[in-house]
């Protein structure tokens, strides 16, 4: 025989669960207009000062300058890569994520790997 389950774990009545559910939804439907209108406001302003967006590209590139030319530390416990990556070493990178994320890709990689993707796209 089967023991009954006891009322405090049974499933929630559907109507809380779709309740939950639309605030859930709700939350999720602020934070991305939050996300947005100030997005939105930053474009504008750049907009309106093109040497504070001129500044900040500035500033982007200085920094995958100086992360791609620099390299990981001795130390770094991560997947060492060569480039051009060839498919194999793309396929040998996911594979290592798949089994374990830590430690995370060094940052003179992360920006050879996007700055290179851009590229080919």
């Amino acid at each position: 025989t089967v023991a009954p389950v006891p009322a405090h774990r049974q499933p929630h009545n559907s109507q809380l669960v779709q309740t939950w559910g639309a605030l859930d939804m709700y939350q999720e439907h602020m934070s991305i207009n939050a996300i947005s209108s100030g997005s939105a406001m930053y474009t504008a302003y750049a907009a309106n000062n093109p040497q504070i967006a001129s500044k900040q590209l500035e500033a982007r590139r200085s920094y995958v300058e100086k992360a791609t030319q620099s390299g990981p530390p001795p130390d770094y416990k991560g997947p060492r890569l060569s480039f051009p990556l060839t498919p194999g070493m793309l396929q040998s990178l996911v594979l290592h994520y798949v089994k374990d994320a830590a430690p995370p890709l060094h940052s003179s990689y992360l920006c050879s790997l996007l700055t290179q993707s851009r590229d080919l796209l």
